[in-house]
């Protein structure tokens, strides 16, 4: 099991005091989107202090076109999200946070799921991404410590075909930004998958588009998922108790094991006692 999603499930469990699986899969989900609903709340905040370091100097370098601007503006304004170099209200507001390394890592993982889905409709644009890439490592090399370890970890994450309470993470934060409309009217992304004109300049998808783009990529992960929890639930269906056999023991199933947690499958249920309560 991916060892950062596994510290992420034993800090939400130890911190939320939660016992059955069915208030786990909804409870750190719940949180995932409230998460998520902060990141919205980041993007639309004008005030960046890490964009005029990035994307102005970029035009002043050659690096950024002015076409380029509205794109990078939002993949800085991801970066900053998910590294935390953030506006003097946002930063008092995280220095009061009690749960800050689970919070941590899921705005890693709500970030990079958003910059999954903005390289894949601007892929042709390697240049740009190379640039901006190499000024938020230098950036968090200056500002964090131990040579910005951190941010390496987040950015050097492979979420793709990870699960977590029985959904798929890619596919889930995928249907939010669909959902949200987050990058509508803020410029065009250039179409990767049609290739480019004669002219060699990229192709743009109108914003119908992007959104029908998302719509049917969220649709095959979400086909993907269903393959797999299919086959695991064959592979694994004399070897796990069901929900029924669990509950047939008078107790009810128990997402006390990451690994477990990590899984569309039912977890055996632990020997020892639980705890109840729900926060």
């Amino acid at each position: 099991m991916d060892q950062l999603l596994k510290e992420l499930i034993k800090d939400w469990l130890k911190r939320r005091k939660i016992s059955k699986e069915e208030d786990f899969n909804q409870g750190i989900w719940q949180d995932m989107k409230d998460m998520f609903n902060e990141f919205i709340t980041h993007m639309n905040n004008q005030e960046d202090p890490t964009f005029e370091t990035i994307c102005t100097q970029g035009t002043h370098t050659n690096d950024i076109t002015k076409e380029q601007m509205p794109l990078c503006t939002n993949i800085v304004r991801v970066i900053s999200y998910m590294e935390e170099r953030l506006t003097s209200a946002e930063r008092e507001g995280r220095e009061q946070e009690t749960e800050r390394e689970m919070k941590q890592k899921m705005r890693c993982i709500i970030g990079k799921v958003n910059l999954m889905a903005l390289q894949e409709e601007y892929c042709r644009a390697q240049s740009m991404w190379a640039y901006i890439m190499k000024m938020a490592k230098t950036l968090a090399e200056a500002f964090e410590g131990q040579g910005g370890s951190k941010s390496n970890q987040c950015h050097s994450w492979d979420i793709r075909g990870l699960s977590l309470g029985g959904r798929d993470i890619e596919q889930e934060i995928r249907t939010w930004i669909s959902e949200s409309a987050l990058y509508d009217g803020k410029g065009p992304l250039g179409q990767c998958t049609q290739g480019q004109s004669a002219s060699g300049t990229v192709k743009h998808r109108t914003t119908q588009e992007i959104k029908v783009r998302i719509v049917e990529r969220t649709q095959q992960l979400r086909e993907k998922v269903q393959e797999i929890v299919t086959k695991v639930q064959h592979e694994t269906a004399d070897l796990i108790p069901s929900t029924e056999q669990s509950n047939s023991h008078g107790k009810e199933s128990v997402a006390a094991d990451p690994a477990a947690a990590a899984s569309p499958a039912t977890p055996k249920e632990p020997g020892g006692k639980t705890d109840g309560r729900k926060h």
